[in-house]
């Protein structure tokens, strides 16, 4: 994989977002869509998209091999840049650290708020974005992203992702290597109702391996 990684980046991002996509529908997405209607209180969803890390001694984009993988955003809710999977000094770089800074304050203003009122609203000093809850329906607010400013900022996001959505984008992809597109399909929809048999086999010219 990490010659992947230095090789051909755009591959392992393919081969990465598919899976990581389908946690995010089976994780969040699918359930606030059932739990907002159903409760009284309201839902919060967020997705954490920091990725300015440094590039390592090796060589290794630690933006393209971390980004913002599953629990990386744990660092930033307490401002403790050794908390994770990986060493601090292995992942940050000075260079991006004022904006992971201001972004790391500003998620620790959000969770102590609704740690304190029980809402997100605008953070503990009233001076962020609003992190609306989840309101089912197109065009309503769904997930805050939560990035630096140079990537966007922090900002609401209408988009909802469903089963159906990333079935869609996967079929339309273009891939390096067919193998890839094999093992991903598996990676992302094995196991889920969208698997098809029938679909796997044919997927490539001369088909995919046996699962």
């Amino acid at each position: 994989m990490a010659d992947l990684i230095r090789n051909d980046p755009d591959e392992y991002i393919r081969f990465a977002h598919y899976p990581s996509i389908q946690w995010k529908w089976r994780g969040v997405d699918n359930l606030a869509r059932r739990m907002a209607p159903a409760q009284d209180a309201p839902v919060y969803a967020f997705r954490f998209d920091w990725d300015e890390q440094l590039i390592s001694d090796a060589g290794m984009d630690m933006s393209i091999a971390i980004g913002a993988a599953h629990s990386t955003e744990m660092a930033f809710i307490f401002g403790d840049w050794d908390v994770g999977f990986i060493p601090g000094d292995a992942l940050y770089h000075e260079a991006t650290n004022p904006g992971r800074d201001e972004l790391s304050a500003a998620m620790m203003s959000y969770w102590s708020n609704f740690a304190y009122t029980g809402e997100t609203d605008r953070g503990r000093d009233g001076d962020l974005p609003v992190w609306q809850p989840w309101q089912n329906g197109e065009g309503n607010p769904k997930t805050l992203i939560l990035d630096s400013a140079n990537d966007g900022g922090i900002r609401m996001m209408d988009e909802e992702v469903t089963l159906e959505s990333i079935k869609a984008q996967f079929m339309a992809e273009t891939w390096s290597d067919p193998q890839n597109r094999c093992r991903t399909y598996l990676s992302t929809f094995g196991g889920t109702e969208a698997f098809d048999a029938d679909e796997y086999a044919v997927l490539i010219e001369g088909g995919c391996a046996a699962r």
